[in-house]
């Protein structure tokens, strides 16, 4: 792993795993085909299907939020103001990601850090973390990592299919 290139494993770096486009159309819903900007993550993908589908949801196991207000109204604010990311560091070792719509805060499992300005530095060539001036918006950007033992564990895989599958 190198932070300099921000390399989390040999394919992808923590900026282009977060930065997928995700796109949800449904006409009814959303018309006007406007974009938000609100930080959202891939855990509000199954929320947001089953709300506008009418599928029930299941009533535990889920973490994410739907987006449909997002949907119906691009300036209304995400359910939550920030987007969490976990990554793996090839070690087994978690690195976690918080995007808000000005920061982004990344905490790797040996303590470094990295910490951009996403407005003044889109392109992410300085990292603040030890500037303190920045100090207030690292510390509540870290604090919206989970600290629960589990936080550090690889997932577990869950597909027990047969060879026949």
């Amino acid at each position: 792993m190198e932070y300099a290139g921000k390399v989390v494993n040999e394919q992808l770096s923590v900026r282009e795993t977060e930065r997928m486009v995700q796109r949800v159309v449904q006409p009814a819903v959303a018309p006007k085909k406007e974009r938000s900007a609100a930080p959202v993550d891939l855990m509000a993908v199954y929320p947001t299907l089953t709300d506008l589908t009418g599928v029930p949801a299941p009533s535990s196991g889920q973490d994410g939020l739907s987006l449909r207000a997002v949907l119906e109204d691009p300036t209304e604010a995400a359910p939550k103001p920030y987007a969490l990311s976990t990554y793996w560091d090839g070690k087994g070792k978690a690195v976690w990601s918080v995007r808000s719509r000005f920061f982004r805060y990344t905490l790797y499992a040996d303590g470094g850090e990295e910490l951009y300005d996403e407005v003044n530095d889109p392109n992410e060539w300085v990292n603040q973390a030890n500037n303190p001036a920045f100090a207030g918006n690292k510390a509540t950007l870290r604090n919206l990592i989970p600290t629960s033992p589990e936080r550090n564990r690889p997932p577990v895989a869950v597909y027990r299919g047969g060879s026949d599958d």
